[in-house]
């Protein structure tokens, strides 16, 4: 009697901890899916508006980096794209030296805007009675050779594609006849770019 009533008692003690360890088997992954913060559950999210603004914010730049690198494909691009040359660079579109320019290989002494001060009667050479005058004043400002800021602080004497020689002058800051130069140097697959602060050739008779 004893033994039967002890082996009824294990039975049931058997059976109570297997249906305990099964409720707990089929509850834990109920919490882990029921978490919102559980990186699993992120992984399909959709993209919201900010993610939106973010990848078109991205392609934007990705854009302006695309811009940026055709427009230094040769120095002309460069020139008549820049705000800073903004001056030099329609003078250079306008002229019949553009195609030369475009050809590559060349450095440009480009004024900036700032030195047009001295010579407010440029827009003068757009005039078409005064392409002449246009050509030449661009091809003042053409060297038909890739000149570096350092190799041109080298040189005591360059030429230009008007066909002058330009002095160049290193006492005191560089100089090219007499005129300023700036150590900016702009590298374009095709040829370079050399700031110049001042002129120094203005057509006679504007």
């Amino acid at each position: 009697m004893k033994k039967t009533f002890l082996l009824g008692l294990a039975i049931v003690a058997i059976f109570t901890a297997c249906t305990n360890n099964t409720d707990t088997e089929t509850q834990t992954p109920e919490r882990i899916e029921s978490n919102p913060n559980d990186p699993a559950n992120l992984v399909n999210k959709l993209p919201d508006a900010a993610d939106e603004a973010a990848t078109a914010e991205m392609n934007r730049k990705k854009e302006e980096v695309t811009q940026s690198v055709d427009n230094i494909t040769s120095p002309y691009r460069y020139i008549t794209s820049s705000e800073k040359y903004s001056i030099f660079g329609a003078l250079v579109k306008a002229s019949g030296v553009s195609k030369h320019i475009h050809s590559g290989h060349v450095t440009l002494l480009a004024p900036s805007n700032e030195a047009f001060e001295s010579f407010p009667a440029y827009t003068k050479l757009m005039d078409p009675s005064n392409i002449e005058k246009l050509d030449l004043f661009v091809s003042n400002y053409v060297l038909d050779k890739s000149y570096s800021y350092k190799t041109l602080k080298n040189e005591s004497v360059v030429s230009n594609h008007a066909g002058r020689q330009l002095r160049v002058n290193t006492d005191g800051g560089v100089t090219v006849d007499k005129a300023s130069i700036g150590s900016e140097e702009i590298y374009t697959n095709d040829g370079l770019i050399l700031t110049m602060n001042e002129l120094f050739y203005i057509p006679e008779g504007l």
